[in-house]
């Protein structure tokens, strides 16, 4: 597995620098972040992936498939790696 430790002044950049919303979601997520390309992943509680996708800016990500409950999303953007958590309802 990936182990991401937090690094002094890193946090800084992976808070201001993805937005996903609405949150809590129901059938889709948009994602906006500082760059034209990322990837995201999507994790469960349980830490298995149940998404995985390149993105562009601004971007729709349907999560109409995946069961009501708590989500990480996990964006990386060039060698940065943003965490978030979601809900999906």
């Amino acid at each position: 597995g990936v182990t991401i430790k937090n690094c002094e002044g890193v946090d800084d950049y992976e808070n201001d620098a993805v937005t996903i919303y609405p949150v809590p979601a129901e059938n889709h997520l948009i994602v906006k972040f500082n760059g034209e390309r990322a990837d995201m992943k999507i994790f469960n509680v349980t830490g298995t992936m149940v998404h995985n996708s390149s993105l562009t800016n601004g971007e729709k990500v349907s999560i109409s498939d995946l069961p009501k409950g708590i989500y990480v999303v996990r964006i990386m953007i060039d060698n940065n790696i943003v965490t978030k958590k979601i809900i999906k309802q």
